[in-house]
């Protein structure tokens, strides 16, 4: 089967979208279902990405359908063990969505728009994968991490708990990218592994991502060095 070149442009662009309407539409996209439409277009996204192989197909409806109907479920009661569960399945879907397509672009021969948009997309969905991580260190440890509103708290409107997920997400790509600004702290030691554990993968993902786009390039320019 021929390989379309944009098949990540589609993954890439609802990424964005599940990370930017929310703090722009605010609780208009956790109150109206706009948040489950982003997820079920990463998730058609990644499935349609994983066509040519039945076992990433059958592993990514198994993990992102639950995942899905987990987050419909959220919008009417988040009682009970629902947003831990919601929490480790979103995280478990996004994670193995990472490794698919890193693991794509690094098995590439050649670099195009298709291995840059699927780099943007890990780069994305390594940050949206640790901020679960968070909620779930929360959810045992509301103290876990010390944020300026207060503490971080799941609640049972939508639109407060997309506030909160916000938060989230915002800590962990300033996390990711090593930016550090000090407004929210990890407190506990879990909290703080993780942290630490998310800034060194971001490091390594982009030192060892580039070193191997580079060297594509260089095999793409001068193809007779390696014969």
């Amino acid at each position: 089967m021929k390989r379309a070149t944009n098949d990540f442009r589609f993954l890439f662009f609802s990424l964005i979208a599940m990370s930017l309407l929310g703090p722009i539409l605010g609780p208009v996209f956790y109150s109206y279902g706009i948040l489950e439409m982003t997820f079920t277009a990463v998730m058609v996204s990644a499935v349609a990405r994983s066509e040519r192989s039945q076992g990433q197909m059958a592993i990514s409806l198994v993990l992102g359908i639950p995942a899905l109907l987990s987050m419909i479920s959220g919008r009417f009661t988040q009682d009970g063990f629902l947003p831990i569960i919601q929490s480790v399945l979103v995280a478990a879907f996004l994670g193995y969505i990472a490794y698919v397509v890193l693991n794509s672009i690094l098995r590439s021969r050649g670099v195009t728009s298709h291995e840059v948009f699927g780099a943007l997309s890990v780069y994305l969905l390594l940050g949206m994968t640790w901020e679960f991580f968070y909620a779930i260190c929360l959810q045992f440890d509301p103290g876990a991490i010390s944020f300026p509103e207060g503490t971080y708290t799941i609640n049972s409107v939508p639109s407060e708990s997309g506030a909160s997920m916000q938060s989230l997400t915002y800590f962990s790509f300033v996390t990711l990218s090593t930016l550090g600004y000090g407004d929210i702290l990890p407190v506990s030691r879990l909290a703080r592994t993780l942290a630490w554990m998310e800034a060194v993968f971001g490091q390594l993902f982009l030192a060892v991502l580039v070193a191997r786009l580079v060297g594509l390039m260089t095999t793409q320019k001068n193809p007779g060095e390696n014969r």
